[in-house]
């Protein structure tokens, strides 16, 4: 999946941060529960069911419908961007999975279902928008991608199942750099596009507590 235009990567922003602030809202004033809570659980998957559709849905309407489509086909471009975006990838998948698997933990779910139902969240969700792409002319599914979303899924599931723990993290950090100016249409025209937009800008970090 190369995103090139502003509209796909809002939906895309929105989507993962709010996600975000629905989990870090319910760690901070919520204590885990200890056993099944079924209304956190039904909270839980009726709100990421809504954010899910509600995401596709729009990138469908809203972005894909402006390009022509066409059958489902793959396509390589794994010589792009210098990998950049399959570490984004990456770092997606894992941690949209580790607030999936959070969130259930959060709901007092079993282990083996946090690793099935949550953990494989941002693997599932990020490959649902490789097949829009697939389906699409001007781009095409993206087997380098969807391996970089495995990736990110399976380092998080393996850390799980060694561990019982996170011991290593995937973090971000971006500073803005001249090369957006040069190019806004492709790197970005404001702040929040390039920091998805602009890798020049981007550092991806491999954290362990030592």
């Amino acid at each position: 999946m190369i995103i090139i235009k502003s509209k796909k990567n809002i939906f895309l922003y929105v989507f993962f941060f709010s996600t975000l602030i629905l989990q870090a809202q319910a760690s901070s004033f919520l204590k885990k529960s200890d056993t099944l809570h079924t209304k956190r659980r039904n909270a839980i998957i009726i709100t990421k069911s809504v954010l899910t559709t509600g995401t596709l849905l729009a990138l469908d309407q809203l972005w894909y419908k402006d390009y022509e489509r066409s059958s489902f086909h793959f396509t390589n471009d794994n010589a792009e961007w210098k990998q950049m975006d399959k570490v984004g990838h990456l770092m997606t998948s894992y941690h949209l999975g580790k607030l999936g698997m959070e969130a259930l933990d959060w709901a007092g779910i079993s282990k083996k279902n946090q690793l099935i139902y949550g953990a494989t969240y941002g693997f599932a969700f990020l490959t649902a928008v490789e097949v829009l792409d697939g389906f699409s002319k001007e781009w095409g599914a993206s087997p380098g991608d969807i391996l970089a979303n495995a990736a990110g899924t399976g380092l998080l599931v393996g850390q799980e199942i060694l561990w019982n723990e996170q011991r290593i993290t995937l973090k971000y950090s971006f500073h803005q750099t001249n090369f957006a100016k040069q190019r806004p249409n492709t790197l970005g025209e404001n702040f929040i596009q390039q920091t998805l937009k602009d890798y020049n800008g981007q550092t991806y970090w491999i954290s362990a507590n030592i």
